[in-house]
């Protein structure tokens, strides 16, 4: 199963990588297809012999690099699908239906319903799906209070909005519980302010691209049109001082109309570069604000952080400028400066935010951050094999497991299944090699030393003198079971 695991995350890991570069490659040509565009509207107006020379070279090449961007992209989906149907047939074989499979592996185990019910109604619940849950719980009989089921429907509304990139909710509960989260060494009320504030900084990033765009003509064709507008100013200014010219009153109409065109142009123009620069400003102040009311409260803890974060605001213009070659040149990197500074344009943000918000939520309000179903089934997948391995050597007459199995309902070894379904600390006792659990905990000595309750308690029976004391296993300090200490990790 592990296998199959590793697989499919090399599958999605080599289809993200050649997805990006089949993204990249499109968009070059894409860029180049504009390029040659702009070139030929540029000399429109030329001589038809120049136009062919310095276009129809570039021209002919474009086909053959579009079919050849096509040929790769039918290859890399040939190649993908190929290895997922090797994959499916894998899978197919893993799963199989074996007998050992279908017979229990301690015969007097039975079900408990009760519980099972009880965790199935609280994942409908802990997944949203309100409307299911309320019926599976009337027809199963399980009682879920309503503080419960509340709990996890502001949840999963916080979980939304920050989805849907809306911090405002969570900041909400943050505040209210900013206590709480900080008697549990939480940073989520710091991180939240840090995201809204990236937000805003993206946002006028953004802002500084478009207005950089409508300068350079990229999104608006405000120089050519000037241009235009000068030279034909010119040649009506000179109708009234060349008689020797006859000009058809109709053209001169129609050349008044496009003045006027072109004057309607430069108003919006000028308008929209005076709107964005006016937006730019309001941001800019109001992000100077929200920084000194917001991140205030954090500074002796995030100083480094916030330095980061206000010196964003100084490499604005240096983030846009980025933004606009990336624009032309999809494969342009960025400079050492501007590296410092790309994390306000990560699309991760949210994801790694939601995960520890749901995380401190669930930690405050005494819930588990996984659902008890999925985690259950995800280990009883992985343990199955491993489990089927075990029950044929089990029921082996001569390896003498058979007195194991009856009398104490245990495996004969342990079923590792990996570091993310271990939820506590472990203790090995020093003395009898064995783990810790709720009916055998470590004891504390009181020379500082531990051993398990079942080991103690052995060997407190032979050692313990006159005056009811005994020695520690490792060093020659004594007490008795009054200076004892157990502790609690399971």
């Amino acid at each position: 199963m592990q296998a199959l695991i590793t697989d499919l995350d090399k599958t999605h890991s080599k289809v993200q990588e050649q997805r990006k570069e089949m993204v990249t490659r499109i968009d070059a040509l894409i860029s180049e297809l504009n390029n040659s565009k702009q070139n030929i509207i540029k000399n429109m107006n030329g001589d038809e012999t120049q136009l062919q020379m310095t276009i129809a070279a570039q021209l002919n090449q474009l086909p053959k690099k579009g079919t050849d961007v096509v040929k790769r992209i039918i290859n890399h989906n040939k190649n993908y699908y190929e290895h997922l149907s090797k994959y499916g047939k894998q899978v197919g074989k893993e799963f199989i239906s074996k007998q050992e499979y279908e017979q229990p592996l301690f015969k007097e185990f039975t079900l408990d319903k009760p519980v099972l019910n009880q965790t199935i109604a609280e994942h409908m619940f802990r997944s949203g799906h309100y409307s299911a849950g309320e019926a599976f719980t009337i027809e199963a009989k399980v009682a879920l209070d309503e503080e419960f089921k509340n709990k996890f429907k502001e949840l999963n509304s916080i979980v939304l909005d920050l989805k849907e990139r809306r911090v405002s909710s969570a900041l909400l509960w943050a505040k209210a519980k900013a206590k709480e989260l900080d008697g549990i060494s939480s940073d989520m009320l710091f991180n939240l302010h840090k995201t809204e504030f990236y937000q805003l900084l993206n946002q006028q990033a953004q802002l500084k691209l478009q207005l950089k765009k409508l300068k350079e003509g990229k999104d608006s064709t405000t120089n050519s049109q000037n241009s235009h507008l000068g030279y034909m100013q010119q040649q009506v200014r000179s109708e009234e001082i060349k008689d020797d010219v006859v000009m058809n009153e109709s053209e001169n109409q129609n050349q008044i109309i496009e003045i006027d065109d072109e004057k309607v142009r430069l108003q919006n123009f000028m308008k929209q570069k005076a709107s964005l620069e006016h937006q730019i400003k309001e941001n800019n102040n109001y992000m100077i604000k929200y920084s000194q009311k917001s991140m205030r409260q954090f500074s002796p803890k995030y100083q480094a952080q916030i330095n980061h974060m206000m010196g964003s605001i100084l490499q604005l213009d240096v983030i846009a400028e980025f933004l606009y070659q990336k624009s032309i040149n999809p494969s342009h990197q960025p400079n050492q400066l501007t590296q410092q500074y790309l994390d306000i344009l990560q699309d991760d943000q949210f994801s790694i935010l939601e995960q520890g918000f749901v995380k401190d939520y669930c930690r405050l309000q005494g819930l588990s951050p996984e659902s008890g179903l999925l985690l259950t089934t995800q280990a009883s997948t992985l343990a199955l094999p491993k489990l089927a391995t075990v029950m044929q050597k089990m029921s082996l007459k001569n390896e003498g497991f058979g007195g194991l199995q009856k009398q104490h309902n245990e495996l004969p070894c342990e079923i590792d299944l990996g570091r993310d379904f271990k939820f506590h600390d472990i203790f090995i006792c020093p003395v009898s090699k064995e783990i810790s659990h709720k009916d055998n905990n470590p004891m504390l000595l009181i020379c500082g030393h531990v051993m398990s309750k079942n080991s103690l308690a052995k060997h407190a029976r032979t050692a313990t003198g006159r005056d009811n004391k005994f020695k520690c296993h490792t060093c020659p300090a004594t007490m008795t079971m009054e200076n004892v200490k157990e502790i609690k990790i399971n």
